[in-house]
């Protein structure tokens, strides 16, 4: 199982003070919650699967490294800063997450805890990331 990480260095050649969101194994539920989807998309809600610059072509886990411009940071902040937790627990359906084969958890509080606290983890850095008009890289570790 591999973990979706957002990181965003302070300085591409400084790397004493990096701000990280990991989204732990929630990374694909968060995804499909925040798209109706497992897949890539253009939405600007996709920035998790999708968006940004290849960064050479060895994978970095699962597939390489994905560069994200300030800009499109700050567009995804957009997107995801206005969505609350009762907005979040409204598109949680079990049924249609283990049909879309993205968590056989759903349900569980404890799962429910986990995908919450990671989204916040999200919301946090994109918006830190966005204040401080910085681009990010996304890697699966």
């Amino acid at each position: 199982m591999f973990a979706r990480k957002v990181v965003l260095p302070a300085s591409l050649l400084d790397r004493t003070d990096v701000l990280e969101a990991d989204l732990g194994r929630e990374w694909l539920t968060i995804h499909f919650l925040l798209t109706g989807t497992a897949d890539k998309t253009d939405s600007p809600l996709g920035f998790i699967v999708s968006g940004g610059t290849y960064i050479g072509d060895e994978d970095i886990g699962y597939e390489p490294a994905r560069a994200l411009s300030p800009g499109e940071v700050k567009t995804f902040d957009q997107a995801v800063s206005p969505i609350t937790d009762i907005e979040l627990r409204a598109r949680i359906s079990p049924e249609e997450l283990r049909r879309a084969d993205v968590t056989q958890l759903a349900g569980d509080p404890q799962w429910e805890e986990d995908l919450f606290y990671h989204f916040h983890q999200l919301q946090n850095f994109l918006a830190e990331a966005s204040r401080l008009d910085q681009g990010a890289i996304v890697t699966y570790t």
